[in-house]
């Protein structure tokens, strides 16, 4: 896969934590230190809306899968949920004690799962606001979560060097508890296709792959000089993405797991990267202050 920068969205005056797309592919949603949300039509490049209501650093937003909510988590403590085409806020979610980092919406759209410096897991149900559950047994705060395809795993990465496995049907207990990693574990993903979990650690600068149904350990993605902050699948789990505080994002073919393309275009860490839902545009956000926008070249 080939792909170049094809332009660079300004606007937030701090680091970009976080960017999402819309499932249409058609907005970019960007979380970011100078605590706004802003969202941005993917094809002219140009700001639609900035959110306001939080008070502190925004550091994860995500698109429910039908688009209709954007999610947006904060150093503020809170999860909120917005209507990205008018910008209204439409519910505010208490109940950590602490910076929420982290938040993923369920593939069918009906549950939140939101990750916390006060290294717990919760799960919200979307329509009402309620709390579902909270999953214990971290212990550093959880920096990533991510659903499974299918709905009934959720994966957590944390601060204590794990990434844990939840039945969060049946036991909405840890399944299984993953203990390669050194260091952070800033991301957790699913391959679309459920068959791969990847994480990124960030002291051994390295993305690993398991095999989410029994745990057992598959392989090392190394490459990166510097901690791993984010790592994101293309549509069809052939190539994964990586953002790393080395300044660089880096293409790997996940059948061989050899790194196809080093991309640099970034001045700052790259502190997200996600490709939009039929894989030709990757976007990253970084500290520089910057979003990227990559278009794939066929």
């Amino acid at each position: 896969m080939t792909m170049i920068k094809l332009s660079v969205l300004t606007g937030h005056t701090r680091s970009v934590r976080s960017v999402a797309f819309s499932p249409d592919g058609t907005t970019l949603a960007s979380g970011s230190l100078d605590t706004t949300i802003k969202l941005w039509d993917t094809i002219s490049g140009t700001e639609k809306i900035t959110l306001t209501e939080h008070n502190a650093p925004v550091n994860t937003v995500a698109f429910s899968p039908d688009g209709s909510l954007l999610a947006s988590v904060s150093e503020d403590g809170t999860v909120r949920l917005w209507n990205p085409t008018s910008g209204e806020l439409q519910k505010t979610l208490t109940g950590h004690t602490d910076w929420v980092w982290s938040v993923a919406f369920s593939p069918d759209g009906t549950t939140l799962a939101t990750g916390s410096l006060g290294n717990t897991a919760r799960l919200w149900d979307v329509v009402s606001g309620a709390h579902k559950a909270t999953f214990t047994g971290h212990r550093g705060s959880v920096l990533s979560v991510a659903f499974s395809p299918d709905g009934r795993t959720l994966a957590t990465g944390s601060a204590d060097e794990t990434v844990r496995l939840w039945d969060i049907i049946n036991t909405q207990h840890c399944k299984t508890t993953l203990t390669r990693h050194q260091g952070n574990i800033y991301s957790t993903v699913f391959s679309p296709d459920g068959q791969i979990l990847a994480s990124g650690g960030s002291f051994d600068k390295t993305v690993r792959l398991w095999n989410p149904a029994n745990g057992s350990y598959k392989a090392t993605l190394s490459g990166h000089s510097h901690r791993v902050w984010s790592i994101a699948y293309n549509p069809d789990s052939t190539i994964l993405a990586s953002g790393s505080a080395d300044k660089t994002l880096r293409l790997w073919d996940t059948s061989s797991g050899t790194c196809k393309a080093a991309l640099n275009g970034h001045t700052g860490r790259v502190s997200q990267v996600v490709f939009n839902p039929d894989g030709d545009l990757l976007a990253s956000g970084s500290a520089d202050n910057t979003i990227v926008l990559w278009k794939r070249v066929r």
